[in-house]
C-alpha cells in the first residue's frame, strides 16, 4: 500500500466502479432483468437498415449505399452506428467507454457520459470525490436522459467524448502539449467517428472563443511562446483526429449539397432556395425563455406528448371535470407551451449546479476559464 501508484489509482477505480454500478441501478431492469426501452429513432433506425441488413447478409460485404430512405443516401449515416475503428487506441477507447456493449444499451452510455466528465474532473486537478459527485450529477441531468429515451445515441455518445476533448485542450494550455496534444486528437477522433458532428461543430466553436481568451492573456503578459505551443498542440491533435474520418466527413459534405440543405432547383417567388428554412432548422431547440428550464423544472411545462387530462393529481383538472365538455377540453390541451415542435420533457441540470455554477465564479482564480464559462453558458 505504500506504492504511491496504487495509493493514486486506487480512488479512481473506486470512482470508476461507483460510475459503474449508478449506471447499473438506474437501468436495472435493461440490465439485469432483459427488459428493453422503447427508444423512437432506435425503433425507426431498424426500418431504415433493413434493407442494408438483408443485402450484407445476402453478399457478405459492406453496403455503401441504401435506396431506403429518401431518393438514396450514403449507408454509413444510418448503419455501422458502433463504427469501425481504424486504430487499436480508438476501438479499445470505444470499448472501455461503453463497456464493451453495443451503443443501443442504455446502462453504457450512461457511463459513458458519467466516464468522460470524470476524466476533464481530474485533467483540472479535482479531488477524486468531488469530481466523482460531479459526474454523477452531469450524468443525470434529465438532458441526457430524454436523449436515451428518444433514441439519440450518437449525440449521446458524442457528448461523451466532449468533455475528455477539453481535458487535452486545457492540458496543452497548461504546457503539457504533448499530452494534452494526444488526448485532443484522441477524443477529437472518438467525437467525429460517433457521427454526430453538429455536437463537434458547437463544441469547437466554444474553443475557438477559449483560443481568444488565451490569446488576449498572452498578449498582456508577453507569453506569445507559450500561447503558440499550446496552439500548435490544439491544432495538430484536431488535425490528427479528423484525419481518419475525412472520407466520411467528405463524402457527406459532397451528399449535403444534392439534398435539401443544398441549393434547390424549385423556384419560389422568382428565387432559388438555398439551404433549409429558419424555422426548420430551430424546430427542435428551445426557446430563449426555455432556458430557465436548466434550473427550474417544467419552466415550460413537461411532455408535449402528454395532455392535462393525464394529471390525475390536479385539483384543476378535477374541478373543471365537472363542467360540461371539459374533458375534451383536457384531452386537446398539452403539458408543454414552449418553442419547439414536440418535447419529451424540459431539459434540467439543477438548481444546485447552478448555484454551485454562481459559486464558481466568485471562488475561481483563473479569469481565462471564469470568462469562458459565462461565455458558453
Amino acid at each position: 500500500m505504500n506504492n504511491p501508484y496504487i495509493k493514486w489509482l486506487l480512488p479512481h477505480l473506486l470512482s470508476i466502479v461507483v460510475l459503474l454500478i449508478a449506471a447499473l441501478t438506474y437501468f436495472a431492469p435493461i440490465a439485469f432483468s432483459g427488459k428493453e426501452m422503447s427508444q423512437h429513432d432506435v425503433v425507426h433506425a431498424k426500418g431504415m437498415y433493413a434493407e442494408l441488413e438483408k443485402y450484407q447478409e445476402q453478399e457478405n460485404r459492406e453496403i455503401l449505399w441504401t435506396n431506403s430512405m429518401f431518393s438514396g443516401m450514403p449507408a454509413f449515416q444510418i448503419w455501422g452506428a458502433d463504427g469501425e475503428d481504424l486504430n487499436f487506441l480508438g476501438k479499445a477507447t470505444r470499448k472501455i467507454f461503453q463497456l464493451f456493449q453495443s451503443i443501443k444499451v442504455p446502462y453504457a452510455l450512461m457511463f459513458a457520459v458519467f466516464l468522460g466528465f470524470y476524466l476533464l474532473m481530474m485533467s483540472v486537478g479535482m479531488d477524486w470525490k468531488f469530481a466523482l459527485l460531479g459526474s454523477l450529477a452531469f450524468g443525470l441531468s434529465t438532458t441526457y436522459l430524454l436523449l436515451l429515451e428518444a433514441g439519440h445515441l450518437n449525440k449521446l455518445l458524442t457528448i461523451a467524448y466532449v468533455p475528455p476533448t477539453l481535458a487535452g485542450i486545457l492540458m496543452a494550455f497548461r504546457g503539457r502539449w504533448v499530452l494534452g496534444g494526444g488526448i485532443t486528437a484522441l477524443f477529437t477522433y472518438m467525437q467525429i467517428s460517433a457521427n454526430h458532428v453538429q455536437i463537434t461543430f458547437y463544441f469547437f466553436i466554444l474553443i475557438g472563443f477559449l483560443g481568444i481568451f488565451h490569446l488576449v492573456e498572452a498578449a498582456r503578459n508577453g507569453k506569445f511562446d507559450t500561447f503558440i505551443k499550446a496552439a500548435g498542440a490544439v491544432a495538430i491533435g484536431v488535425i490528427l483526429g479528423v484525419l481518419p474520418n475525412i472520407v466520411k466527413l467528405w463524402t457527406t459534405s459532397q451528399y449535403a449539397n444534392e439534398t435539401i440543405r443544398g441549393t434547390s432547383e424549385l423556384v419560389k417567388d422568382g428565387t432559388k432556395k438555398d439551404g433549409l428554412d429558419k424555422d426548420y432548422i430551430f424546430q427542435y431547440c428551445p426557446g430563449k425563455l426555455e432556458t430557465f428550464s436548466l434550473i427550474i423544472p417544467n419552466f415550460m411545462g413537461g411532455s408535449s406528448g402528454l395532455s392535462f387530462a393525464s394529471d390525475k393529481n390536479s385539483a384543476t383538472v378535477k374541478q373543471l371535470r365537472s363542467m360540461p365538455n371539459a374533458n375534451q377540453l383536457l384531452q386537446m390541451t398539452r403539458q408543454y407551451w414552449g418553442n419547439m415542435a414536440s418535447s419529451s420533457g424540459p431539459f434540467y441540470y439543477g438548481a444546485a449546479l447552478f448555484f454551485l455554477f454562481v459559486l464558481g465564479m466568485f471562488t475561481i482564480k483563473n479569469n481565462i476559464l471564469k470568462g469562458w464559462a459565462l461565455l458558453s453558458l
